[in-house]
């Protein structure tokens, strides 16, 4: 069993941070695409034990694809930490997602919701530094043992911005309710935009979305494209 130690900030300065992120000295590993499908137990379930099965699809430029099957789950009041995000986190490689997805699909758990984000990942000592463009916002994740949290988002001046330990399903619903408007559990980029993100990270054709989202999901206004 590992634990996922993580905290998010939302809104950021991206130009800042990476000035920063440099000076101090922390390794870029580059951008890539990334789309997860969100399953569900039929009946279901697992939601409503706080818990998280994905299947997360990478694309970066010049390495082939990846494909990362994890399951998120509570952990006791012992090791929850202020401040953070703590959760078990299982996690392993898979060599298609395609063939993942009808395993799944074949013992019971149903494709529940799909969400995109482009993310830029920097390693600052231990620490994993995440700067992800979502279709609702900028936002930063940090993610490691909490003392190199807290030394990093000083020493980054993260201060400055909004924090949080809400999933990004859960921000992007309080999106939702800020704007006035309603949707689903799922948050994608546009076709059009897409397209672009594609471009811009010398990628080739990215996948369709899956049929059952295209008609379900909400792109947000790509209000986090800009960057």
């Amino acid at each position: 069993m590992a634990l996922e130690v993580e905290r998010k900030y939302c809104h950021v300065d991206f130009a800042r941070l990476r000035a920063r992120l440099r000076e101090l000295g922390a390794s870029d590993l580059g951008r890539y695409f990334e789309r997860n499908v969100v399953y569900e137990s039929d009946p279901p379930a697992l939601l409503a034990q706080k818990k998280l099965l994905r299947l997360r699809s990478c694309f970066q430029a010049g390495q082939a694809p990846s494909y990362l099957l994890t399951l998120k789950a509570p952990v006791s009041e012992a090791k929850q930490c202020a401040g953070c995000k703590v959760r078990r986190e299982d996690e392993v490689q898979v060599s298609s997602a395609e063939t993942m997805d009808a395993i799944l699909q074949g013992q019971g758990f149903l494709p529940f919701a799909c969400y995109e984000k482009i993310r830029e990942a920097w390693q600052a000592g231990s620490l994993a530094v995440d700067l992800d463009i979502l279709p609702f916002g900028h936002f930063v994740e940090l993610e490691g043992e909490v003392a190199a949290i807290e030394t990093w988002a000083r020493d980054l001046e993260l201060a400055l911005f909004r924090q949080s330990t809400q999933s990004y399903h859960a921000l992007y619903q309080d999106w939702l309710q800020n704007k006035g408007l309603h949707g689903g559990p799922s948050f994608v980029f546009s076709e059009a935009l897409r397209q672009i993100w594609a471009e811009r990270l010398g990628l080739g054709p990215l996948p369709a979305l899956p049929d059952i989202f295209r008609s379900s999901a909400v792109s947000c206004l790509n209000e986090g494209a800009g960057v």
